[in-house]
Formats: structure tokens, C-alpha cells, sequence
């Protein structure tokens, strides 16, 4: 019953049909005006017949692709590119989105930002991001939460249990205040994959800045999130979770501030906690990120196109059930740990590899430097010890001889 938002879902409703009863006392004029009147309506053709036939070829975004035609009055005002970094979306089809992506990735990568993020343990802010509980951490419960929710744990394997997590009221209201689309129950398992796909993809954006800021969203928030995730920026969508976890690293590599690949590793992870923990931790953290959106001035749309969906998707569980999402952790989790850093296609062990020669080259030529100092040294030791001895024994030749002399 906590989730109030299934509860209050809108009910699909037939048009009703309608009447018109015209008078029995009719004139020549109001039969003309009619047969008029009924003419126009047949030749005539609805609004939103014409607004569907202009847009049937037009390319489809947002949750099941269900929205078009939403950035064409932002794109003319040049307020698109500062939302999402698609170029024109409405004419962007989705077999072009990932391709012009992975560009404008690979133009923006900076090698020495890369390597300038490899030795980070002593960044304060980094020490707090991994260093933090966040609340689907069960050890940031207090005492009390903790025996209620372990008296709730499911039986299954050791690494699989759930501690069942409860909306607070503040949580249920924002739920209850959505106004949610109506979702088709027939959705298909293919249709179900790009879904859950794009949702972790979400979760990562969200739980990167959640470490970053400790917990606190901050005016960048919005930024990050939607930068980081490619369902948000780019209008992509994903057909395995070994692109959405390579994408999500890739990006995290390039946009913020910490670019760390053990990092963006340590988020993924976190992810995974996440969807163990059930439906009601993935839709607090949504909740999460579309206060965050809601409060930003260019991001807004998001919560449109994806947050406010996803949320009335989550709450069906005709739909999604923990178990789905049990599933989607292992699985996310499993691609994570087979992921190393040549499938980025960001040329990283290479640039590491340079960076690791240069210090080799840099130790060799300073070894060389104390070796010719010394040498130098002794060198100059030497000649001082031959002075010495030279001024010595002139010393004494000098002394012998005025020692003759007195004799």
C-alpha cells in the first residue's frame, strides 16, 4: 500500500459516444445550415489525426519510445543543445544516436585529465565518495530499522538476500503527486530489456553523484546525471549490459569530475546493491533524481520523457517484480567484472603505458644526474687531495733545505 502511485494509476476510458437530437420544428435555412455543418465534419479531418500522420515518420524517444516532436520548438529557440547533447532530436533516427556518441566521446576525451586521476587516493572528495553509506547501505540503518528489516529477510543464498525497504511518507506523497502516463501491461521481453537497461543506466548517473556529493545533490547534480547517462543525453537506449556498463564507464572517463576507472567500477557495484535491494530502494533513488531534475532550469524534460514513467512502471507489479530486478543486478554485475579498460576503445592501457615509461625515463635520467654529480665529487676530491699532497711535500723540501743551510 506504500506505493500509493500504482494505486492511483489513471483508467484507460473509452470515448463516449454522442447524440445530437435535433428539433422536430425545422425550417428550409436550418436544414441547409445542417447538411452544411455535416459536410465540413466529413471532409474535415481531426487535429490529432493530423498531428499523428505528420509525426508517424518522425524518430521516437523517452520510455518505450513513446514521445515525439518534443524538442522541435526548443531546437528553433536554441534551447535543445543546453538539455540534452543529441543534435536535433527530432531528426536524429536511433541507428544514428549511438554512432555520433561514441564521437563526440572520443573528441572530448582528455588523456591528461585521465592520467592526472589515476593516483587520487589523496583527493578529500574522493576519500569521501568511496568512503560513505549510502542509504541502500544496510550499515547507515539505525539499530531499531535493522532488527525490523532482518526479521523481513527473504531466505534465499547468502549473497541474494533483500532487506525490505519502506517508503517514508514524504516519499509516498511525492509518488501520490505524479501525474503518471498510462503504460500498456503487454510489454514485450525485448521491449522489457531495453528498459531495465536503461534504468541502470540511470542508476549509475544517479549513484555517481550521490557518492560525489556525499549524499547531498547540489546545483551541478542535475548535470552530472544527465551527462552521464546516455538514455538522459543521448536518447540512447541499450540491447545488452555490456553496453550500458562500457558506455557508462567510457563517460565517466571524460565528463566529470573524478575520472577514475576503479571508481566508476566502485558505482557499478553500488548499482548492483541497489536492485538487490528491491523495487522500493530503485524508486526512492528515482524519486531522488527527479527532485533533482524538477529544480533544474534545462533538465526538466527528463522527468518527463523517462522518471515519471519509469516510476509508474516500477510500481506495477504485473511489470517488474524484485525478483526482475535481482536478476538485472547479477546480470550488470557480471558484465562489470568481465570489463577491462581495452574494450572502452579510449586507447587507456597505451596512454598508462606512456605515462609509466616517462616515469622510468624521468628515474633513469635522474640516477644519471647523481651519478655524474658524484663522480664530479670525487673527481674534485681528488684534485684537492693531490694539492695537499704537492703543498706538502714542497713544505717540506723547504724545510730540509734551511735545515742544511743552519748546519
Amino acid at each position: 500500500l506504500d506505493l500509493v502511485g500504482h494505486l492511483m494509476r489513471p483508467k484507460k476510458k473509452a470515448t463516449p459516444l454522442r447524440a445530437e437530437i435535433l428539433s422536430e420544428e425545422r425550417t428550409d435555412e436550418s436544414e441547409e445550415e445542417d447538411d452544411e455543418i455535416i459536410q465540413r465534419k466529413s471532409l474535415s479531418v481531426p487535429s490529432s489525426s493530423l498531428s499523428d500522420i505528420f509525426h508517424i515518420h518522425k524518430p521516437r524517444y523517452g520510455f518505450m519510445n513513446s514521445f515525439v516532436g518534443v524538442f522541435s520548438d526548443l531546437v528553433r529557440d536554441g534551447l535543445a543543445v543546453e538539455m540534452i547533447q543529441l543534435p536535433n532530436p527530432d531528426e536524429t533516427p536511433q541507428s544514428e544516436r549511438r554512432s555520433m556518441r561514441i564521437a563526440a566521446e572520443q573528441e572530448k576525451f582528455d588523456p591528461d585529465r585521465f592520467l592526472g586521476d589515476i593516483d587520487i587516493e589523496d583527493d578529500y572528495i574522493y576519500q569521501i565518495a568511496t568512503s560513505m553509506q549510502p542509504h541502500w547501505s544496510s550499515s547507515s540503518d539505525s539499530i531499531d530499522a535493522l532488527t525490523e528489516k532482518m526479521s523481513l529477510m527473504t531466505t534465499k543464498k547468502e549473497e541474494e538476500k533483500k532487506i525490505i525497504v519502506r517508503l517514508s511518507t514524504s516519499e509516498q506523497a511525492a509518488l501520490a503527486s505524479i501525474a503518471y502516463p498510462i503504460l500498456d501491461t503487454s510489454i514485450e521481453d525485448a521491449q522489457k530489456q531495453h528498459l531495465l537497461l536503461g534504468l541502470s543506466d540511470i542508476l549509475f548517473a544517479y549513484t555517481y553523484d550521490h557518492l560525489l556529493t556525499d549524499g547531498e545533490a547540489t546545483t551541478e547534480s542535475s548535470w552530472t546525471i544527465c551527462t552521464l547517462s546516455c538514455t538522459l543525453s543521448w536518447l540512447d537506449e541499450f540491447t545488452t549490459a555490456e553496453d550500458v556498463v562500457r558506455s557508462s564507464i567510457r563517460r565517466s572517463l571524460i565528463y566529470p569530475y573524478i575520472r577514475n576507472y576503479e571508481f566508476a567500477v566502485h558505482c557499478w557495484e553500488q548499482v548492483r546493491n541497489i536492485l538487490f535491494r528491491g523495487r522500493r530502494c530503485v524508486i526512492r533513488c528515482l524519486l531522488q533524481v527527479r527532485q533533482i531534475l524538477e529544480k533544474s532550469e534545462v533538465h526538466y524534460l527528463g522527468n518527463k520523457l523517462y522518471l515519471d514513467p519509469y516510476l509508474a512502471f516500477l510500481q506495477n507489479n504485473r511489470l517488474i517484480s524484485d525478483d526482475g530486478l535481482l536478476d538485472l543486478g547479477k546480470m550488470v554485475s557480471e558484465e562489470v567484472s568481465c570489463c577491462t579498460k581495452e574494450a572502452l576503445q579510449l586507447n587507456l592501457v597505451e596512454i598508462e603505458q606512456l605515462l609509466y615509461e616517462d616515469d622510468d625515463v624521468s628515474d633513469d635520467e635522474i640516477s644519471r644526474q647523481d651519478c655524474q654529480s658524484s663522480d664530479d665529487d670525487d673527481d674534485e676530491e681528488d684534485d684537492d687531495d693531490e694539492e695537499d699532497r704537492n703543498s706538502f711535500e714542497e713544505h717540506n723540501a723547504s724545510h730540509e733545505k734551511k735545515t742544511l743551510e743552519i748546519l
